[in-house]
């Protein structure tokens, strides 16, 4: 089994052929065998010459869906309880992340969207990469969505699962929730 050594670029493409070979050079050289990024074909091109894996970075219910998305549609948008809302962009209480995520997420309750497909699909073709790695899949409070569609389907999971306490039943539909929308995400790769 192959142990990842992943360099993450957290920059756009670069600009020309020679970046995306000093990019790819030097990842080999500090003996990283994967590079995560936005794609771009020469930098794609580049990362295979010297060897290693190319993997497309999604941020995923955070940017997949183009912003007139999210205002035409905004039942589809996660929902944190307004104390929760309160606590955006207050200092931190724990240093490794925010407390309460700022911005427009799409609710992962509802599995991949449409729309969300239509972003992946071309990047799949266009691109000779090896896969796809996923950043902002979860939710804004680390926990999970209060839109009317969530609460619903946490009832209906309730329902099934009577023995479970309040807590448990937003854990495991939380989880059952962010495990289906990564495989709809895969498949759609």
């Amino acid at each position: 089994a192959m142990v990842w050594k992943a360099l993450w670029l957290q920059t756009a493409p670069p600009a020309n052929r020679e970046q995306s070979e000093l990019i790819a050079r030097r990842a080999r050289q500090m003996g990283f065998n994967v590079v995560i990024g936005e794609p771009g074909a020469d930098l794609v091109r580049a990362v295979h010459e010297q060897g290693l894996q190319f993997y497309a970075a999604l941020n995923a219910l955070k940017g997949l869906a183009p912003p007139e998305f999210y205002q035409a549609h905004p039942g589809y948008l996660q929902v944190v309880q307004p104390r929760e809302e309160a606590l955006v962009g207050t200092p931190r209480d724990n240093p490794d992340r925010e407390n309460i995520i700022a911005g427009p997420w799409l609710c992962p309750d509802y599995g991949l969207l449409p729309v969300e497909r239509q972003a992946i699909e071309p990047i799949v073709r266009q691109y000779p990469i090896e896969g796809l790695a996923l950043n902002n899949v979860g939710y804004r409070n680390y926990s999970c969505c209060f839109c009317q569609y969530s609460e619903m389907q946490r009832a209906n999971y309730a329902k099934r699962h009577p023995t479970l306490t309040r807590t448990r039943i937003r854990q495991e539909f939380s989880e059952q929730s962010l495990a289906t929308y990564v495989s709809q995400v895969a498949a759609a790769g």
